[in-house]
């Protein structure tokens, strides 16, 4: 997402006093339960797939996290 203009909607719409937060991670969740790691990386590879072949990433912005 484009920072700036982001950012300017999160304050638009927080209360005075309220709290945003946001997640990311770099790395695969870490799944206790094989079933739910065999269907997060059947996913990953689809996503990835799809992207590929529709080169939705290559169309957008990217800015550092920093």
């Amino acid at each position: 997402m484009d920072p700036d203009p982001t950012l300017a909607e999160i304050a638009r719409l927080l209360h005075p006093g309220g709290v945003f937060a946001a997640y990311n991670h770099d790395f695969y969740p870490v799944l206790s339960v094989w079933e739910a790691e065999s269907a997060y990386w059947d996913f990953r590879e689809r996503a990835i797939a799809l992207d590929d072949e529709r080169q939705i990433t290559a169309q957008t912005g990217r800015w550092p996290k920093a």
